[in-house]
């Protein structure tokens, strides 16, 4: 939801809001949104030159941010939910498999 919502905000309409996104109730929608997400993204960055990368871009929150760093929260921002994600994979297996 977060790529979409940046997505939006640098590079898009500015209108969409947290509250309007559809939601995904299952894995598989989670997951077809996080693809949409990047995709977006994904676009965007290739169609951002090089010197495009420190101009101005608009964030959900109201602050103006390099686009580069954009580009780099949400590199970062997949980098913690992975780790979370991983995290919580072990947490779940150490406690239902201890002793064994």
């Amino acid at each position: 939801m977060c790529k979409v919502m940046y997505h939006e905000w640098a590079y898009g309409a500015a209108r969409l809001t947290f509250p309007e996104l559809d939601v995904p109730h299952t894995a598989a929608g989670g997951l077809d949104l996080l693809d949409e997400g990047h995709r977006l993204l994904r676009l965007d960055l290739q169609g951002t030159s090089e010197s495009q990368l420190d101009g101005p871009r608009k964030t959900n929150w109201g602050e103006i941010w390099p686009a580069w760093r954009i580009f780099w929260a949400m590199t970062d921002h997949d980098a913690l939910h992975g780790g979370i994600i991983g995290y919580l994979r072990d947490l779940y297996y150490w406690t239902h498999h201890a002793g064994e």
